[in-house]
């Protein structure tokens, strides 16, 4: 068995504020053994608050959560939160679409912002090269739901996906873990806390993950599927008296074969079995059917590699009980490089070799004040810069060792401007209610420069960009500027409920196709906007002696408008990907998430999700597909979860999790085709552990994900409607392992 930066450094200071007279807590660095909602502060409004006081839907997941859940990799969180679902994207083993309540993205270069805005320690990414890098030493994780239009207003159409990494202590202290699992992979991590002073602490964290390969290939010596990563991390963080300063830089390298595509239908009219590649494409699925789930055969070796980084610094000071300033200042630089083989066979019909290269600075300040008892009120200004540029290589009826080719090539720089403001009142009523409402201005420029072109035979290229000049450099740029809004209530009509109800409005800005040749291809398309009105109920209850119960509720309405829509077409003979306006569609769900306590020894929760899009108009070319399904938004999502601890001993704690979740199938294109379809799955993991093993601090445990070694796909990738074929990523078998973790000192 085979076993296996350069930085513009940035620390700056300045200065925020805390609603209700407080600034805004640090991540906790621990949260009780139930890790409950509730018992998490979260920072959905910029202030920390407990989860189960905001108005507004929240899923909260502790570290307690991820540890004992097997939580590996942003992809994993939606194991854990309705309406949420997170799949690779485009054929990278470290990118990720994010989406919530039908909000997705479905390409991935610097012309097009996601739906939903993903945010490491209060700072915005923009790309998704390295997203679903590795969660480790984290202090929380936020799903906020709905469209983010005041606090959180780039690119939040759909929600935010907030991580808070742990931040250092005041004592000495750390852990290490170490996992290893079958089939072969293992996992290494640690953190070590270092107070160098009374006011200054540093934290350093680190992992390494290593997985062989799921995926056999049988005609080469090498497996798909696997994983080849590690991260670092470093922590600095000053504190005196008012003034805090919080400084985090961080490194995370992937390096892989990459995932594994299966084919699962594809278009008779465009792969003829009368051509000789239709025909080797053809032969390829009928021996594929004969293969085992895990088993293949490839026309060449992938690869998969990222390399991201970044600073970010977070100060803090306290004016006085009634003003806080903050100041949120950082830089990041992703970096991605893939070749794919995207009909998944050993026929060269279509396989793409794609680079990215992105440079990324933003700035934020805030005020948060409360000028009386009843009030509170944040205001606001950020700057977003980015730059960068996009290479892809197209290899259609051709091998991907071919000089000729399609190249479509572009630069890209983008600019954010924006002010908001938010407030809260207090109602003067017997029981506790407040108003809330916010606004803001945003103004997003885009530049970009087309560089699209045909590579000839012998490596000289014919430009392919209409209206370009000898050079093939078409410039082009433009303004959208948008403003967007939030409003709503909550009133405490007993101790144990909480109602609210909440409009807003979310943005996602306009920009260009970088792959368009025609002129008509690279008129801009328009932002997209999504209102969303909002009920929800979240409960807390005490049932008795030690038994705690809780049940969160949500409904809401989506009016969604100019949906930008990415789209394979066929232009000059070669794929094309494009984005559209398509004009308007209403979502419609209901969200459901619970817990019961029994003391600290057992905990059951749950969570259900009922998505339901449907498009109000959709015109293609005088088709009317207005009943076509939404791309990567399942209808069903559900998940339960019982943590229970059986004997607790001066030989130890022993103790037991056992999950299950649920997802519906998805549709893999825009324009719908018969069969280009992820299937949807039921997964069992479970887990058994031992914790203070004969009283030490040791704990060891054996889990398994996949317990039943169920057949099941995660993502995929369709263009049956324009090249002619569609395939599908098949899910982890089951993995057995033994996960041993020790912390030492105040840790």
């Amino acid at each position: 068995m085979k076993r296996s930066v350069s930085l513009a450094l940035l620390v700056a200071g300045s200065v925020s504020a805390a609603a209700q007279a407080q600034v805004s807590p640090e991540p906790p660095a621990a949260q009780p053994a139930s890790g409950a909602s509730e018992d998490i502060i979260v920072t959905a409004r910029r202030v920390g608050e407990r989860a189960q006081d905001v108005p507004i839907a929240i899923t909260a997941i502790s570290p307690v959560q991820i540890e004992r859940q097997q939580i590996r990799t942003l992809t994993d969180i939606q194991k854990l939160s309705p309406s949420l679902s997170i799949t690779p994207l485009n054929g990278s083993s470290s990118s990720a679409s994010v989406q919530i309540r039908g909000q997705v993205q479905t390409t991935a270069g610097i012309g097009v912002d996601p739906s939903t805005g993903v945010y490491i320690n209060e700072q915005y990414l923009a790309r998704p090269a390295g997203l679903d890098a590795a969660v480790f030493d984290v202090a929380s994780v936020q799903v906020l739901k709905g469209p983010q239009g005041t606090l959180f207003g780039r690119s939040s159409v759909g929600g935010a996906l907030l991580v808070e990494t742990k931040r250092p202590g005041k004592d000495f202290g750390g852990y290490v873990s170490a996992a290893i699992e079958t089939p072969y992979g293992y996992t290494l991590e640690g953190a070590l806390n270092l107070p160098v002073s009374e006011n200054i602490g540093v934290r350093l964290s680190g992992l390494r993950q290593y997985v062989e390969g799921y995926t056999k290939v049988l005609n080469g010596d090498y497996r798909l599927d696997d994983r080849d990563r590690y991260a670092l991390r470093g922590t600095v963080q000053m504190e005196f008296g008012s003034f805090k300063n919080v400084f985090v830089a961080d490194y995370f390298h992937s390096s892989a074969n990459g995932p594994a595509f299966f084919p699962v239908t594809f278009n008779p009219l465009l792969v003829s079995g009368t051509s000789v590649v239709g025909a080797q494409y053809r032969a390829a699925i009928a021996e594929q059917a004969t293969l085992d789930w895990h088993e293949k055969n490839s026309q060449f070796k992938p690869f998969s590699r990222a390399h991201t980084g970044g600073v970010n610094n977070i100060t803090t000071f306290e004016v006085s009980p009634e003003i806080t300033l903050k100041n949120i200042i950082g830089a990041r630089w992703q970096y991605a490089n893939d070749t794919v083989d995207h009909d998944g066979t050993v026929a060269p019909v279509l396989s793409t070799k794609v680079e990215s290269d992105t440079r990324q600075f933003s700035e934020e300040f805030q005020v948060q004040a409360k000028p009386i008892d009843s009030l509170s009120i944040i205001a606001g200004g950020y700057y977003f810069w980015e730059k960068g540029h996009d290479f892809s290589n197209s290899y259609v009826n051709r091998p991907e060792t071919a000089t000729a080719r399609t190249q479509n090539r572009f630069e890209a720089k983008n600019e954010n401007f924006s002010a908001f403001t938010q407030a809260n009142y207090t109602l003067l009523t017997s029981f506790p209610a407040h108003v809330f409402a916010g606004i803001r201005y945003n103004k997003d420029k885009r530049n970009i420069i087309f560089e699209n072109r045909s590579v000839n035979a012998d490596g000289s290229f014919t430009c392919i960009v209409g209206g370009a000049g000898a050079d093939c450099h078409k410039p082009a740029s433009k303004s959208f500027p948008a403003t967007t809004w939030t409003a709503g209530f909550d009133v405490r009509p007993v101790e144990p409920v909480l109602l609210y109800g909440t409009v807003g409005r979310g943005y996602r800005s306009g920009g260009f196709n970088g792959r368009a040749t025609s002129l008509a291809q690279q008129v801009p398309f328009e932002p997209e906007f999504a209102t969303s009105y909002e009920i929800g109920a979240k409960t807390n209850w005490s049932l008795g002696g030690n038994v705690r119960a809780m049940l969160n509720v949500a409904a809401y309405t989506m009016d969604y408008t100019n949906i930008q829509r990415a789209l394979v077409v066929i232009s000059a003979g070669a794929p094309v990907s494009i984005v559209i306006n398509t004009p308007s569609a209403r979502i419609r769900g209901v969200e459901l998430e619970g817990n019961l306590r029994f003391g600290s020894d057992i905990t059951l929760s749950g969570f259900f999700g009922y998505t339901d899009p449907k498009y109000k108009k959709y015109i293609d070319n005088g088709v009317d597909r207005s009943n076509n399904k939404f791309t990567f938004v399942p209808k069903i999502q559900s998940g339960a979860t019982l943590d229970w601890t059986v004997l607790r001993s001066q030989q130890g704690d022993f103790a037991f999790n056992l999950n299950y979740a649920h997802r519906s199938e998805l549709q893999l294109e825009v324009v719908n085709f018969p069969g280009s379809v992820v299937a949807g799955y039921d997964l069992v993991n479970a887990s058994v552990r031992w914790d203070k093993i004969v009283g030490t601090r040791l704990s060891a445990e054996v889990y398994a994900q996949n317990l039943f070694d169920k057949d099941y796909e995660v993502g995929g990738f369709g263009a049956a409607g324009s090249v002619g074929v569609a395939n599908v990523i098949h899910g982890a078998p089951r993995v057995v392992g033994l996960r041993v973790r020790l912390p030492f000192g105040e840790e």
